[in-house]
């Protein structure tokens, strides 16, 4: 009977031992890939949740605390339904701009939108709340930010970039609009359009058009735009300068030989170099 038992006991303990190891292998590997994660997230970047809506910020080392710079704003909308996805692609846009943000030492700003609230008019007054969000967190850091942001969009950001800088000129400093779907927003009268300088850019070979897509164009705008603009990319471009112009904006315009709808190296130069003179 004793031997039973102590037969018993020894599978026990034997079978214990191999539990715990499984533990402590588990306990490993999630130690593991939690240090993986770590290594990889980038400090610099962070997510606020408001009131109003949540964003993300990136503050690039080479920001001065004792300069005044301004904010960039990239105004990103996802296609994604489910919140964490949206948030997942707003990270996502900070990792693409970290180049310009770098390169012009200025906190980016990006906020998590989705494309169901493109049409929506509160979601340019909550980019605003965001924007001023911004500054203060980065105010309680004792950096010197500037009240005015600058903007930027490429494609169907780049059109709504063109839409907020007309609702809320008061806040731009300078905005580089890249191939916003084959026109951008109608611009409007302002006593700030002065103040304002407008990078244009768009590739000769870029036929990137919204004009017959819903959320960016209602029926009726698509109709109107359709009947009133050139066909050809290159001149509906030309077009938009001299409206913007016509309106009292600093223009400045980019037009690159062979290229299509994509952002090189070179572009991302002029961006950089148009937002820092």
């Amino acid at each position: 009977m004793d031997m039973d038992i102590k037969d018993d006991l020894s599978k026990d303990i034997k079978g214990l031992k191999k539990y715990a190891m499984l533990i402590m292998i588990i306990v490993i590997a999630v130690a593991g890939y939690t240090a993986y994660q770590s290594a990889f997230r980038d400090p610099a970047v962070k997510f606020f949740q408001t009131d109003s809506g949540s964003y993300y910020l990136y503050l690039p080392e080479s920001t001065d605390h004792e300069i005044e710079t301004s904010i960039l704003i990239h105004p990103f909308f996802g296609q994604e339904e489910d919140q964490e996805d949206l948030e997942d692609a707003a990270s996502r846009q900070i990792r693409t701009m970290q180049i310009i943000a770098d390169e012009i030492a200025s906190p980016l700003l990006v906020p998590v939108f989705s494309l169901d609230d493109y049409q929506d008019p509160a979601r340019a007054d909550i980019l605003a709340e965001l924007f001023h969000d911004a500054r203060n967190e980065l105010e309680e850091l004792n950096y010197q930010i500037a009240e005015k942001a600058n903007l930027f969009g490429f494609g169907e950001s780049g059109l709504y970039a063109s839409y907020w800088l007309n609702q809320y000129p008061e806040l731009v400093n300078k905005a580089v609009i890249g191939s916003p779907g084959g026109w951008p927003a109608e611009p409007q009268e302002s006593e700030y359009n002065s103040e304002i300088s407008i990078l244009f850019f768009q590739g000769e070979e870029d036929d990137f058009s919204l004009l017959d897509q819903e959320p960016y164009f209602t029926e009726t705008e698509q109709e109107e735009l359709q009947e009133r603009l050139p066909g050809d990319p290159v001149e509906r471009f030309n077009q938009a300068i001299d409206a913007y112009q016509e309106a009292g904006f600093q223009v400045q315009s980019e037009l690159y030989p062979e290229l299509d709808h994509r952002i090189t190296m070179e572009v991302n130069q002029d961006i950089a170099d148009f937002i820092n003179n």
